[in-house]
């Protein structure tokens, strides 16, 4: 079998891939056409060329030889990351290509991409914002707080005459336009009195909107709660910031209701 050559390439970058277009020839110069062939990418990261993604496709040539493959959207090879977590913006990549007629895949060289894909580079992410317990604090002077790390929380106690007007609190900072997918909140609830967990956006201007409410009625465990609601939200920088309330109709005995922390999984 004759070895499969690639003639002429060429690359653009749209927001969700790279278009690879190429002509295939044999050894002699002579086109492949209306021939399904395999083709391999592999994105290959640094000096070092770690490979950080791997796709196989399986294209049939035209009656020119040519092929037109959208690279991000291929089978990926077992043990390969998404295309979507490729860091474009963190130092240099590669593109190995290799190519198989029926004999074997032909490795047919390594490219450098001589500028980032900056559609791919800004499409969005999800991100993780993490709230401990150790940033949360009471409202006022009045309540008895208590912030422990380890298998502790933060909690506010009565044993200073803690009503419903004492309640914890922690600001997030999110970035604008971002999109809240999910809230989980993590907390020991061991009383029978209602605790409710809320995102909270607050304006400006007079008033403050629920993003997320979270209520927990049932109270009888010692063991860490974790719960999760999705959500549909942008964030809107322009007219108040958000913050984590954590409110309870009565803060019962000494360690019977603690805020472990909470998780805001966003897109951005």
């Amino acid at each position: 079998m004759t070895l499969l050559i690639m003639f002429l390439t060429t690359m653009t970058f749209a927001q969700k891939g790279i278009n690879y277009k190429a002509i295939i020839t044999d050894g002699s110069g002579n086109l492949i056409a209306n021939t399904q062939i395999e083709v391999q990418f592999n994105i290959l990261k640094s000096a070092a060329q770690t490979n950080v993604y791997s796709e196989i496709h399986e294209p049939t040539t035209d009656d020119k030889g040519i092929i037109v493959i959208n690279i991000g959207e291929g089978t990926l090879n077992t043990g390969s990351p998404d295309f979507t977590s490729i860091e474009w913006g963190i130092d240099t990549h590669f593109l190995n290509v290799l190519i198989d007629k029926g004999d074997g895949l032909v490795d047919m060289g390594t490219t450098e991409f001589k500028a980032v894909p900056y559609a791919l580079n800004v499409a969005k992410k999800q991100h993780v914002l993490s709230v401990p317990a150790a940033v949360f604090y009471p409202n006022n002077e009045v309540c008895s707080f208590f912030n422990s790390i380890g298998p502790g929380g933060a909690e506010i106690t009565n044993t200073n005459g803690a009503t419903s007007v004492c309640v914890l609190q922690a600001p997030v900072q999110l970035p604008h336009g971002a999109h809240i997918d999910a809230f989980t909140v993590y907390y020991i609830d061991n009383s029978e009195a209602q605790l409710a967990i809320q995102l909270i956006k607050e304006s400006f201007e007079p008033g403050f909107a629920l993003v997320s409410d979270i209520i927990e009625t049932t109270g009888n465990s010692t063991d860490i709660i974790e719960e999760t609601t999705a959500l549909n939200h942008v964030v809107d920088n322009n007219n108040g910031g958000y913050f984590v309330r954590v409110y309870c109709r009565n803060w019962d005995a000494f360690g019977a209701k603690k805020i472990k922390g909470v998780k805001i999984v966003y897109t951005y």
